[in-house]
């Protein structure tokens, strides 16, 4: 889609579109490098949407995974560990996407936010807490000295996590989920909320 775009307005300098995670697979590193087809390109702005696959049968299985219900429905583990590694923006992946547009385009501005579609498979405030927290939003520019930067968007909500992370711990949810962030990022520490980063784009 974006290549077809990029032939028919090659001269778009402003553009804004939203994108599908898929855990920085070949699919979605080639979205971005697609952009490259417009190359007088300034501004992009990208809105990562992220969303549960579709739910297996009641009772159904995974070969390696547990269903837990949530809400009343079967939800396996591997899907919200899916959600979890797609929603995970941090600044090293913000700076490789602006990097990948910039390689053929004149972009000065990179912003990332995230689009989260979990409700009603899960409709917890804990879930939205987690996903808030790594689902950051981002603003990637050169400072003076010719070097990309991020900026973060979002402090204020970032920090929501930290205040409301008492309550957040008493829920009965809090295990559940916190195998899961650990399935995917060992704890190294007291403090297991650091312990995250993006997967990288493949190369």
């Amino acid at each position: 889609m974006i290549q077809k775009m990029a032939e028919r307005c090659p001269g778009l300098e402003c553009l804004e579109l939203p994108i599908k995670r898929s855990q920085g697979d070949d699919q979605e590193t080639a979205i971005y490098r697609a952009f490259g087809g417009f190359r007088r390109l300034e501004q992009l702005s990208l809105k990562l949407h992220v969303s549960l696959v579709d739910l297996p049968a009641d009772g159904e299985e995974e070969e390696n995974g547990i269903v837990t219900s949530i809400n009343g429905q079967d939800v396996p583990i591997e899907d919200i560990r899916n959600f979890f590694i797609n929603a995970a923006v941090d600044s090293s992946i913000a700076l490789s996407i602006f990097h990948l547009v910039a390689l053929n385009t004149n972009l000065q501005l990179l912003k990332l936010s995230c689009s989260f579609i979990f409700e009603p498979i899960i409709d917890g405030v804990e879930f939205h807490l987690i996903i808030s927290w790594i689902g950051r939003s981002w603003a990637v520019e050169h400072d003076a000295e010719g070097r990309a930067r991020a900026r973060k968007l979002d402090e204020a909500k970032i920090m929501e996590f930290v205040d409301d992370l008492p309550y957040f711990e008493s829920e009965l949810s809090y295990e559940y989920y916190l195998r899961v962030w650990e399935s995917i990022w060992p704890r190294k520490s007291l403090y297991w909320w650091e312990d995250w980063t993006s997967f990288p784009l493949s190369e």
